[in-house]
């Protein structure tokens, strides 16, 4: 049976149940502490036939019970921690499947859900999951208890007995009643906590923004209107839930109370025995408040099933890669594009019909007003946005056809907005080369002609970035994020503004080093600034997702068309003239 298509409570116990070793020591562990458990009342009872007596048999008595106090505490010890080892490397496996589905979604995904509420299910979701399932895994443990009792009490008296399990029959009837509510309000906190989170870090996130408005007290504001219905889907659910208890409280007191009545009246007529019934009595609590113990523990069970809900919600959306594995063929980054479309989840027609060729070694820069689809068409090729309508070969095979892990070894795709993690910069540059030594990472840092920038860092490759990288400036940053694509030597490399954030000196140095590092390397780059691509190989003009002009730099501009109207504004908006790439190769 496929893993999505079972409950989501026999999928949790496909996680818990994976190290079969420590689950058979927790299950003699439980065994061993039942026995232990279920023992004491049989020693108890014993007491009243000994009365005041100090005697050898009711010291040994007394020694027993001692006994079985100091071995019940010492297993219990032993049975949590093996549960909270079982439970611990559970959430992290999950954790770790949902954070691999999360890192394999496309772009598209995350257009339709926040980042935020997703960081919140494999965060928090998880910590609620965790927990509760070692609640849940205490109840079946103590449940042995019961299962123990009950014979000895069919022995002692049956019809008695009969009468105890009706009224636990009764106290799981109305749990599992209570828990389908719960488990749906449990689901609405989880997903209201969802919300708070992210909205605060959507807020935090936009901090500059924030500061230059003046912002913080509607935003505030909306925090504490999400916070108002955080508390009220938690004040219900745990409100409800909270009724549990006292319920089965009177049902297991209404039992107690029956037993004494029935029991006391069958001492005085001699069917039981002063001790068999006192026996009955403690076997009877005992089974009665791990019954009416499973009231608040079930209402766990239901939290973490909701939780478990939302965390499989995510690891059921991941992106399965259904390329065949077959041998790779050599690359040469050749490019066919064929009546391309576009249309995202808002309704937004990003592409129309769009086709296009880039011959191996080609450079193709693409320029055109805002939304004109540059950045869409980018992602298609990195294959990070699918594409609703057309097709793309690479090299003559369907770009859908190619394994991930080959075609990330072999595209190289710079996004606008520079990413770096917390770690130093070499960190970060292994990231795309993990074998690569600090040599080779000099070398290359060198050879796109930045070593005096390297130099003049504090700690040169061991320098910390920061998170997000915020230790550097945004020019660094996209600086990184080059030398980055260009250390896994691809064969494509896809640029959306690589030098949009960096100054003049270091334009040229990026310009030099694109220049040495893409010779024979197809590229594709994006342009806002027209100098960068005044030398490369093909020029193609996007508007509303189409292009309406493609050629030289030199063509184009002799056409008079929109690229020569482009140009023209830039020329009036800078009087820079430097020199961009040279093509790769003809187009």
């Amino acid at each position: 049976m496929d893993a999505t298509t079972r409950g989501p409570g026999s999928r949790v116990w496909a996680y818990v149940g994976r190290d079969r070793g420590r689950l058979t020591r927790l299950a003699l562990v439980a065994l061993a502490m039942a026995l232990v458990s279920a023992s004491a009342p049989v020693l108890i009872a014993q007491g009243p036939g000994y009365g005041l007596r100090s005697t050898t048999g009711g010291n040994l008595l007394a020694a027993g019970v001692i006994a079985g106090g100091v071995a019940v505490w010492a297993l219990n010890r032993w049975r949590a921690y093996l549960t909270k080892c079982l439970v611990a490397d559970a959430v992290l496996e999950l954790r770790l499947d949902a954070l691999r589905s999360a890192l394999g979604q496309d772009l598209e995904y995350y257009d339709r859900n926040d980042r935020a509420e997703i960081t919140s299910r494999i965060t928090n979701d998880l910590e609620s999951f965790g927990e509760a399932t070692f609640n849940l895994l205490e109840l079946l443990q103590q449940l042995l208890v019961v299962v123990l009792l009950v014979p000895l009490m069919f022995f002692l008296e049956w019809r008695l007995t009969l009468a105890t399990l009706f009224g636990g029959v009764l106290i799981a009837w109305t749990t599992r009643r209570f828990g389908r509510v719960t488990r749906g309000r449990a689901g609405r906190a989880a997903a209201a906590t969802g919300e708070l989170t992210a909205a605060i870090a959507e807020s935090t996130s936009a901090l500059a923004t924030v500061r230059a408005f003046g912002c913080e007290e509607p935003l505030i504001s909306a925090a504490a209107g999400l916070n108002s219905r955080l508390f009220e889907a938690n004040r219900r659910s745990d409100g409800f839930a909270a009724l549990l208890q006292p319920l089965l409280s009177v049902i297991s007191g209404a039992i107690m109370a029956m037993l004494v009545f029935a029991g006391g009246l069958m001492v005085e007529d001699a069917v039981l025995t002063v001790s068999a019934w006192y026996l009955f009595v403690l076997a009877t609590d005992r089974v009665a408040w791990l019954l009416g113990s499973t009231g608040a523990l079930d209402g766990q069970a239901q939290t973490a099933l909701a939780a478990a809900e939302r965390v499989f919600e995510l690891i059921d959306a991941r992106v399965q890669d259904t390329a065949a594995a077959e041998p790779p063929a050599p690359a040469k980054g050749e490019i066919r594009v064929t009546d391309l479309s576009l249309t995202y989840s808002s309704g937004n027609q990003a592409l129309r019909g769009l086709s296009l060729e880039v011959p191996a070694g080609c450079h193709l820069g693409l320029v055109g007003p805002s939304g004109s689809g540059k950045s869409s068409l980018l992602k298609v090729l990195a294959r990070m946005q699918s594409a609703t309508g057309g097709t793309v070969h690479l090299d003559g095979r369907p770009l859908a056809s190619i394994p991930e892990a080959e075609l990330r070894r072999g595209v190289a795709y710079v996004p606008q907005q520079p990413q770096l993690f917390d770690g130093t910069l070499a960190d970060n540059l292994r990231l795309a080369a993990p074998d690569a030594t600090d040599e080779e990472l000099t070398r290359l840092v060198a050879e796109a002609g930045l070593a005096d920038w390297l130099a003049a860092l504090p700690r040169g490759l061991d320098t910390p970035v920061g998170p997000r990288g915020a230790q550097l400036s945004h020019g660094e940053r996209q600086i990184v994020c080059l030398i980055r694509a260009l250390a896994k030597k691809p064969f494509l490399v896809l640029l959306d503004e690589p030098t949009a954030n960096v100054d003049a000196a270091t334009d040229e140095h990026l310009q030099t080093a694109l220049r040495t590092l893409l010779a024979g390397v197809t590229c594709v780059m994006i342009a806002h600034r027209l100098n960068t691509v005044r030398s490369v190989d093909r020029i193609a003009v996007l508007r509303e997702g189409r292009i309406t002009e493609s050629g030289t730099h030199a063509e184009l501009l002799a056409a008079a068309g929109e690229y020569a109207a482009l140009y023209e504004d830039f020329a009036y908006a800078s009087a820079d003239t430097r020199t961009a790439p040279v093509g790769g190769g003809p187009c």
